[in-house]
């Protein structure tokens, strides 16, 4: 449920949420569901290439700003009521998360209209992607899948992988946590039934931790993959 999430994460944080080395940043990388996020933008700037994907990259863009603002506001009204489960050792205090959070959708913002002339932002739901099999290295996907469990069945976060999959290498997917900041019990469920498909799977640490154990990614491939 992303009531608990702020949108506008940085660069910063991807590197850290994904594990994302210096050299995966030379990769071929796809934003799946990605919200308006500063990762495109801040990627640019360093010199790579992201595609990012969202449903509402159609919308307008007065639309989408004010979408934006209203559902940021209301996703810092639910993290004030639930702010126990959070450890603001990161940022200080929610002030200084939710500045950096809206900083990151400033970013996006002044961004988003070459962004999506250029191609950089598509329109397109995460079930159904507009591209050939394996166009890219590596797809990353942020607070969709397991911290919408309330939202979505165990066969639409299998059928989101699935897909992500076919077109990327590998996938690594973010928080594994529920909207109680506890390890989704969809997890379970939907590693075994990729790894019934004969998809490689690990869950793997990575250095960041904002809500409770919300500190592990899962890591999917398709094709022969080395563990690290």
């Amino acid at each position: 449920m992303r009531s608990l999430v702020l949108w506008g994460h940085s660069l910063g944080d991807y590197q850290k949420m994904f594990g994302l080395s210096p050299e995966d940043l030379t990769a071929n990388i796809v934003e799946v569901a990605s919200g308006p996020t500063a990762f495109n933008a801040q990627m640019l700037a360093e010199g790579h290439q992201v595609i990012s994907i969202d449903e509402m990259y159609g919308l307008p863009e007065a639309n989408l700003k004010e979408h934006m603002t209203s559902t940021f506001n209301k996703h810092l009204e639910a993290i004030k009521e639930y702010s126990d489960v959070f450890a603001w050792g990161t940022y200080g205090s929610l002030e200084k998360l939710a500045a950096h959070r809206r900083k990151g959708m400033e970013i996006f913002l002044e961004d988003f209209p070459k962004g999506k002339a250029d191609g950089r932002y598509i329109a397109a739901t995460p079930n159904k992607l507009p591209f050939p099999d394996f166009k890219f290295d590596i797809a990353v996907i942020s607070h969709h899948l397991f911290a919408e469990s309330d939202l979505n069945s165990i066969q639409d976060d299998i059928d989101v992988i699935k897909e992500c999959t076919r077109i990327a290498k590998e996938i690594r997917v973010f928080p594994l946590v529920d909207n109680k900041a506890q390890l989704s019990p969809t997890v379970g469920p939907v590693m075994l039934a990729l790894q019934q498909e004969e998809l490689g799977v690990e869950i793997k640490e990575v250095p960041y931790k904002l809500q409770g154990k919300a500190n592990a990614m899962m890591r999917v491939w398709a094709l022969a993959c080395s563990l690290r």
